[in-house]
């Protein structure tokens, strides 16, 4: 079973393929494995499922054993021997018969009734019991007639099927009504053996018109259970074998479903077609006027008919088919009665008009359609009862949801953003509603950008008169109402508020009364809250309620007495201090406590040290049955309490670090105990289980005791108490360091007796004495024992305990079963909870002690390596416990004979990759060794790559596909297969993973990889006929070989970066028919031979940076080509304009033209080679025939024609478009379409000016201009562009005056990075006022969005603002970087007005005298976390006049460079505003004398200033006067060429700032400004990381410097 349960734990996550070959490898490698194929109906390949032949299950002493229905398959089988089962004899019959039955017959006249009725059943199991069930119960004249109705119904030559058939027909007969009947027969409407949850059915069977004589769909639901449990009592269906979703599950044995799909037949009113799950690609069926229901789930089902004719239809079943992306607009026109849709985990993206047709519809489906975001047109649809939408990838909510006033049950998760008020208010009659997954949060609020348009308040629900069931979260207890008209009557519900959001349980449970509240408490909840939810409440979880003191009162606010469940919960580090659970002496209500509570769940109370203080009342938690506790740290006793509760059958008491007993004398001495389980993990101080007289009662009737890691335990019990444990039949001790006896004896007896114990594990107890000592304990009824790690003690000295049972030793399956058992605690003991299990969030799993101990075996596999640890144990992060002992197991058996650190790594890596999720991530990883070691892999290469080797191909565009091999290599890097780069988007592969990959591809992949090995030529030792990929990147390669390269299945060719390769021989590439991949970058080749067009597959070609010119006409017969990358190229064509070679201009071929399927082709330059040569041209009418094409990128490639940029427009496909416009006349004032790029780079500059050309990265909406404003642009592009670009870079554009004349006309709403450049001292930009309100015409806000603005070189700026801006204009801005705006002034009004200012840079600016001043206004609050000033000369006061304390409050950084007038940083009152200020650099200020001016001589306290920088500080005083701030968290002290401050020391700047890590320092002067650290003195890196945000305007002011320099002494 272990093996079993652990191969199907695993399948989900493999391929088809995958699974074979480990299938396979699993049986070969265990012996005398049974292996049974139930149901076979005609030859099956045993190899294509994974079976080893005949032979090779000879060598492992396998046998394969098969059922079937049919000889002939035993044939077609080749079986070796064939055994035919045979009816059951005509006793047997009879015995099976009354079995199932379960009656006696009172009469010999009954009893021959019975035995005719039996003989009718031909003795086949499933009819003798189907007919027993049915029969059962019922009169003699219903058997009689049952008799009858079987003799007539019998064939002339009848078989087992037909005998099956009209026996189960009896029992289907005998059904108490027809709504039983047709709820039989929905089951068959799913696939064969398929988990049907009973949910799913119940609602199918209100969608069908199914319980219609209930007044509510709660009692419709138990009607319906009741069906199930009865057909289940009838043999009809089977108990299912997992729990879905939204609960239980049942089964149909494929014989019963045959049955009734027969039945559905044959009846009026049924016909069905059923082709559920069988693998159907396309709809096959053409005619369907006959059906009621069709059921065409868990298909491949791309496509539907144009109609669908079926007037009789009522059920229609399409869900799971992923591939079906559309619903053709005629599919519904055709009249039809139906009522049940589902069209769940489909790919449809919009529902036809036509859907508005389906009048009679009960009950609509659209679970995890992931791409339909519109549903409006179901408002229409006025009979709907049930809609669910569970993973809706919509953000709103849709009015007409509000038109269907018939609905009963909305269920709706996913990514609601927003739900519009008075849409579910509408909906009088709904009484179930689930939104416990839809990620709303903002009951009541405004919605942004509607117009004063709301979302839908809590009190909408509460006056729902029909609503019973709610599954809803609330994000703050602020958003409930104080009052509400009518208190609602819920009579279930699961309700979470505050924190994080997110169900404790699995599965929606219909009947719980559940409230978690994470951060409020009772008290805060409105008194018709309390009456309607929390008096009703079962269930309680408080998490993290910071105002929790006392239970108690609690209890009473919120009248708790129905609480049966209840979870207290600091999660950890928190900041909930509750120290007294209960205290009775605060109380001020009489009566018992939580009388009807049964389960107490206390988790990470670290400051808990009382569970009660004071008396509780009797009859207080009399009905608690489990308590556990863990991480209760402070906790010391828990006996009192313990001691006191008469029902409690289960006490975990785990990770508690000062409990040092669990049961003593101060606790009550009950007279009787229900303790039927106790497990201790990990309670480190507790040396004695029991203090002082014991409680004997406690243990009476303890049947299961885990002791796990008591550190100081020295036995488990005296033998008077260990007398007492007389129905213990399970018990585990492990890893008590000091435990030497089990039982220590009292009164010289030396034997104890565990009469029931069965089952023992003892493990790692270094000093249990066995053979050396007298065993203490006797267990006669002993079964199995394991004994690990215990050196000292032996199982042949205590001849097994004197059991009288034969022992089983060292089962690893007990020892896995106690523990699981142990281990895990439930929460709640009713049915519907039984496998939910509890979840103590955010613990590793690894605290598990069962997986601990998997897991180090995994570790002690890793030898030791980080590599290998690292990558393995983020393989295995979220894997089961299977999988950790699967792969524990894996390591173990590859271990070599001569091992070395090289095999343990590979075999730690190789695991971790066969751990990836998908074949495509596996070839992803595999793709980045063929790059040379430490390569920087730039992820758009691994992209293109990637779609050259045909991965992702599920993807329907480039966008898509980019994104998830972003998501890929994310999960690599994640899963420590890839590391992050210091360059930006970039990834490497360390070495030894390199190595691990090289290998597992050239064994399974037919890799040949020798990129950087610094070859001079071709060496094809090695090579082999069956390669798929070879890499000879970045080499030192001249010339190829003459012959052919002989490999058929080359997929891949990487021959880039060897610099002189110069020619490809013509036949070198003649038999490469299979090449999909080739790269020629950065080589010399000047000609592409002939033979390239015979590349007929080949899908990416790559021809980046070539030194030389290249004729590329051949490649337009390459039809298959995706990919066409031409990067950094000094030209790329044959012929220029004028017919002849020219190396000024260059023209892009005409048969490029012909490349009708390419999707990206890339033809951009940098400005870095921009002085190879000229540009490359496009004519007309070549890449407007590109129809597939997705990506253009064209940054400096000169095409001067208007209509090549409408060809570019009319370019249905484009998603992504980067283009270098050398003016903005040449884009044309109209297109016939307007283009849908999704990003876009667009730069508009002078080819004069190229070297301003820049790139934009693939997820951008930027536009660069220079020299153009908005004015210049039509207005085709203002709609397609500039309303959706988010990065705008002006630089040098002469007419622009006011950016708000720009941000009205080009519409830039969504814009979020601006920059405005005058590019130094260029005299062309004479903007003298950034924004002017009084001139602009349009009212409203202004860049709303707006996140960063970026002011450079405007050196005639006098004014930011002239005006007032409308409300919320700037309401986003976060960075603020001001660069040589040298006769700006002012800055505070501006500045305080921005509420979400989070970084403000002021560089270089000569005439701002101060930042913050009292003409600016005073903002409420700030969140400035970072101010640098760098060279603002004339600053001789940060703050003038009246500070706004607040601009300080959040700021943590701050620095102050060269503010040569400044003398002091701030008054003492502004410096206590500073209690978040972590890093403080201030350098090169001359005449600083304090750090805060001085009042009354008090020292400022910076509390949390962690480093702190003062450099080139002359005048800064030290010993000579009063250390003005105390820093209590100082760590790193940076003071140098400060003079006259008493520590500091000079350094020659000229030289290594290094030095400094070397000079030793006096530390009495300022004892380091009081700080509790120790302080590290002059660190150099400190240094450079505090500067870097000085080194970023000192580089501004360097290319000032620079751009002056050539202005005014140009170099010729």
């Amino acid at each position: 079973m272990h093996w079993q349960s652990s191969w199907a734990s695993n399948c989900g996550r493999e391929t088809e393929i995958e699974r074979i070959a480990r299938l396979n490898k699993e049986i070969m490698r265990t012996e005398k494995l049974l292996i049974i194929l139930d149901d076979v109906w005609g030859r099956t390949e045993l190899s294509k499922i994974g079976i080893p032949s005949y032979k090779e299950l000879q060598k492992c002493k396998s046998k394969v054993l098969l059922t079937t229905r049919r000889l002939n398959v035993c044939h077609t089988m080749e079986s070796q021997a064939k055994i035919k089962l045979s009816i059951l004899s005509e006793e047997d019959a009879w015995n099976l018969f009354l079995n199932k039955a379960r009656r006696s017959f009172e009469s010999t006249t009954f009893e021959g009734v019975a035995r005719k009725v039996v003989g009718e059943c031909r003795g086949l199991p499933i009819a003798l019991i189907a007919v027993a069930r049915a029969l059962g119960d019922k009169h003699l004249e219903e058997w009689q007639t049952a008799a009858q109705q079987l003799e007539k119904s019998q064939l002339a030559n009848p078989d087992h099927d037909e005998d099956a058939f009209r026996c189960i027909k009896l029992s289907y007969d005998y059904l108490k009504d027809e709504d039983y009947k047709s709820c039989f027969l929905l089951c068959c409407l799913y696939p064969e053996d398929y988990d049907i949850p009973i949910e799913d059915l119940f609602r199918y069977a209100i969608g069908e018109g199914l319980f219609r004589d209930t007044d509510t769909i709660y009692e419709a639901r138990g009607i319906a259970h009741s069906v199930v449990k009865h057909l289940k009592d009838s043999s009809l269906l089977l108990e299912g074998e997992f729990s879905g979703h939204t609960g239980k599950c049942v089964r149909m044995h494929d014989v019963v479903r045959d049955t009734a799909m027969r039945i559905a037949k044959c009846e009026d009113g049924h016909g069905l077609l059923v082709k559920a799950g069988c693998g159907l690609n396309h709809w096959s069926c053409r005619s369907h006027e006959g059906y009621s229901a069709i059921s065409l789930m868990e298909n491949k089902i791309r496509r539907l008919p144009e109609e669908l004719v079926s007037p009789k239809l009522q059920i229609l079943l399409l869900q799971r088919n992923t591939d079906l992306n559309e619903i053709p607009e005629t599919f519904f026109q055709s009249p039809n009665e139906l009522r049940l849709l589902d069209l769940s985990n489909t790919s449809i993206s919009s529902l036809p008009q036509s859907f508005s047709l389906l009048t009679n519809l009960q009950a609509l489906y659209l679970d995890s359609c992931k791409k339909l975001i519109d549903i409006s047109i179901v408002g229409k649809l006025k009979k709907l009862e049930i809609l669910s939408m569970r993973k809706y990838s919509g953000t709103e909510l849709s009015r007409e949801i509000g038109n269907l006033t018939n609905l009963r049950i909305l269920e709706v998760s996913g990514a609601l953003v927003t739900i519009p008020s008075k849409v579910i208010s509408k909906l009088h009659k709904l009484e179930e509603l689930y939104m416990l997954h839809c990620g709303f949060e903002y009951w009541g609020c405004e919605i942004e950008g509607k117009g004063g348009e709301t979302n839908i308040g809590f009190d909408e629900l509460a006056g729902l008169s029909n609503l019973k069931i709610l599954q809803v979260c609330i994000s703050d207890a602020k958003y409930i109402p104080k009052n509400v008209e009518a208190e609602p009557n819920w009579v279930y519900f699961d309700i979470h508020i505050g924190g994080f959001i997110k169900s404790l349980y699995n599965r929606i449970d219909h009947n719980s009364r559940f409230l978690h509240l994470e951060g409020p408490t009772m008290s805060t909840l409105p008194d018709w809250f309390i009456n309607a939810v929390t008096e009703k409440t079962e269930k309680l979880k408080y998490d993290r309620c910071e105002g929790i003191s006392d239970i108690l009162m609690k209890y009473d606010h919120g009248r708790l007495h129905k609480l049966k469940h209840l979870t207290v919960s600091g999660h950890f580090i928190s900041c909930l201090y509750l120290k007294g659970l209960m205290n009775t002496t605060r109380r001020v209500q009489n009566g018992p406590v939580s009388e009807n509570l049964e389960e107490l769940h206390l988790i990470d109370l670290v400051r808990l040290n009382e569970l009660c203080v004071g008396e509780l009342p009797p009859g207080s938690l009399s009905n608690l049955k489990v308590l556990h506790i863990c991480f209760c740290h402070m906790l010391k006793n828990v006996s009192k309490l313990v001691q006191r509760l008469p029902n409690l059958e289960k006490l975990y008491l785990n990770y508690m670090d000062e409990l040092e007993y669990v049961f003593g004398c101060e606790g009550l001495e009950p007279i009787q105990s229900k303790l039927r389980e106790m497990h201790l993990l990990c309670p480190n101080s507790v040396k004695s289980i029991c203090s002082g007289p014991v409680p004997r009662a406690m243990f009476q009737s303890l049947k299961s005791l885990t002791i796990y890691r008591c550190e100081l335990l020295q036995s488990l019990f005296a033998s008077d108490v260990a007398n007492c444990l007389v129905q213990l039949e399970d018990l585990l001790v492990d890893r008590c360091p000091l435990l030497e006896r089990l039982i220590e004896a009292v009164n010289n007896e030396k034997i104890t007796v565990l009469s029931k114990l069965k089952n023992m594990v003892l493990k790692n107890l270094p000093v249990l004495n066995g053979a050396s000592a007298i065993v203490d304990i006797e267990c006669p009824s002993l079964e199995r024992l394991t004994v690990e790690e215990c050196p000292q003690f032996s199982t042949s000295a205590s001849y097994y305990f004197g059991s009288r049972n034969p022992v089983k030793l060292n089962d690893p399956q007990l020892h896995r079963f106690l523990y699981e058992r142990h281990v895990s605690v439930k929460q709640g003991n009713s049915e519907e909870q039984e496998d939910c299990s509890f979840n103590i969030e955010g613990i590793n799993p690894l605290q598990s002690t069962t997986f601990e101990n998997v897991a180090r075996r995994v570790a002690v596999e890793c030898k030791g390596l980080p590599i290998a640890l690292i990558a393995v144990a983020r393989a295995l992060g979220d894997e089961d416990l299977e999988e950790w002992e699967k792969a524990a197991e894996r390591l173990e058996k590859s271990r070599s004979p001569n091992p070395n650190h090289e095999e343990d790594a590979f075999k730690c890596i190789r695991l971790s990759y066969d751990y990836l999720k998908h074949e495509d991530h596996k070839s992803c990883f595999l793709l980045c060794c063929l790059f040379p070691e430490d390569h920087e892999i730039k992820t758009e290469d691994l992209f293109r790559y990637a779609i050259g080797k045909r991965l992702f191909r599920d993807a329907e565009t480039m966008v898509e596909a980019r994104g998830i091999v972003v998501s890929v290599v994310k999960y690599l890097k994640d899963s420590s297969l890839l590391m992050d780069s210091e360059k930006n988007g970039c990834v490497k592969m360390h070495d030894v993973i390199r190595d691990t990959a090289i290998q597992i591809a050239e064994s399974e992949d037919g890799f040949w990889v020798k990129a950087g090995c610094g070859l001079k030529g071709w060496r094809p030792r090695g090579l082999h006929a069956g390669c798929t990929a070879i890499s000879l990147m970045r080499n030192e390669i001249r010339k190829l070989p003459e012959e052919e390269l002989v490999c058929p299945h080359l997929q891949i060719l990487l021959l880039n970066r060897n610099d002189d390769l110069d020619e490809i021989p013509e036949k070198f590439i003649q038999k490469l028919n299979e090449l999909r991949l080739l790269d020629l970058s950065d080589t010399s080749i000047s000609v592409l031979p002939q033979s390239f067009s015979l590349l007929t597959n080949l899908q990416a070609l790559y021809l980046d940076s070539r030194k030389k010119f290249i004729d590329i006409s051949i490649v337009g017969k390459l039809k298959k080509l995706e990919i066409l990358s031409m990067r950094n190229c000094p030209g790329s064509g044959g012929l220029s304009r004028s017919g002849y070679e020219s190396p000024e201009e260059r023209v892009l071929p005409r048969e490029i033209g012909h490349l009708t399927n390419l999707r990206i082709l890339d033809v951009n330059r940098s400005w870095a080679r921009a002085s190879v040569s000229g540009v490359v041209t496009i004519p007309s009418k070549v890449i407007s025939k590109l129809h597939k094409l997705e990506e253009l990128y064209m940054v400096y490639c000169g095409f001067e024609e208007a209509n090549i940029f409408d060809e570019l427009a009319g370019l249905s496909n484009l998603k992504i478009v980067q283009l270098g416009i050398s003016d903005a006349k040449y884009i044309p004032n109209n297109v016939e379409a307007k283009p849908d790029w999704d990003y876009f780079y667009i730069s508009i500059v002078s080819r004069r000016d190229s070297a301003a050309y820049k790139t934009g990265d693939h997820n951008s909406r930027s536009l660069f201009f220079r020299g153009v404003t908005m004015s210049t642009l039509p207005d085709w592009f203002i709609n397609a562009v500039t309303k959706k670009t988010e990065k705008l870079e002006y630089e040098c554009c002469r007419g622009m005056s006011d950016i708000l004349m720009e941000y009205d006309h080009g519409r830039l709403h969504k814009l979020k990075h601006l920059t405005v450049s005058g590019h130094f001292l260029d005299s062309y930009v004479y903007m003298t006022e950034l924004m002017n309100t009084t001139r602009r015409v349009q009212k409203g806000s202004v860049f709303e969005n707006l996140e960063e603005l970026h002011l450079i070189s405007l050196i005639h700026l006098e004014e930011l603002c002239v005006g007032e801006l409308q409300p919320g204009s700037l309401s986003n801005l976060k960075v603020l970087h001001m660069f040589c705006c040298l006769i700006l002034k002012n800055v505070s009004k501006f500045v305080q007005r921005l509420p979400n200012l989070e970084k403000l840079d002021l560089n270089w600016m000569d005439e701002l005298e101060y930042v913050f001043g009292c003409e600016g206004f005073e903002p409420e609050q700030s969140k400035l976390r970072e101010m640098h000033l760098l060279g603002p000369n004339l600053v001789k006061k940060i703050c003038s006049g009246p500070a706004p304390r607040v601009m300080f409050q959040s700021l943590k950084s701050l620095t102050i460079y060269r503010c040569e007038l400044l003398r002091s940083l701030f008054a003492c009152d502004v410096a206590q505003c500073l209690f978040q200020l972590e890093d403080l650099l201030v350098e090169q200020c001359p005449l600083l004398g304090t750090v805060i001016e001085v009042v009354n001589n008090e020292k400022t306290v910076l509390p949390k200033l962690k480093n702190l920088a003062l450099r080139k500080l002359p005048m800064l005083y030290g010993a000579s006067g009063t250390v003005d701030i105390e820093c209590p968290s100082l760590e790193h002290l940076i003071v140098v060429d400060c003079p006259q401050f008493s520590f500091s020391t000079s350094s020659n700047y000229s030289e290594s700032l290094e030095s400094m890590n070397h000079v030793s320092f006096s530390t009495s002067a300022s004892d380091y400004f009081g700080s509790t650290n120790p302080v590290q003195l002059n660190d150099f890196q400190m240094y450079q990381f505090l500067r870097g945000r000085v080194a970023i305007g000192q580089r501004w002011f360097d290319q000032l410097i620079c751009a002056i320099q050539f202005l005014f002494f140009p170099i010729f």
